[in-house]
């Protein structure tokens, strides 16, 4: 049989899995401001777009945010370009 402790236990471990994830997950806009502020000049609209889409992870609207950040970042793709496996993993 399955104790109580055993049972908190576990959905502690798995809470706990999900932050780390979640902070891991969350770098990825972090890194992709300090590439625009370094790289790209401190492009503003870039950075607004990347905290669009930093605040809409896990919701249906993020894929809008997605979208409209690959749209304006086109033109440095090849900046950004190794962020994109990340941030489509986020979809």
């Amino acid at each position: 049989p399955i104790s109580g402790g055993n049972i908190a236990a576990g959905l502690n471990n798995t809470i706990e899995q999900n932050i780390a994830k979640n902070d891991t997950d969350l770098k990825i806009f972090s890194e992709l401001i300090d590439v625009v502020k370094t790289q790209i000049n401190n492009n503003e609209e870039l950075m607004k777009l990347i905290l669009d889409m930093k605040s809409n992870v896990g919701k249906p609207t993020f894929k809008e945010k997605y979208q409209a950040f690959i749209t304006q970042a086109a033109t440095y793709m090849t900046i950004i370009g190794p962020f994109i496996p990340a941030l489509k993993a986020l979809l």
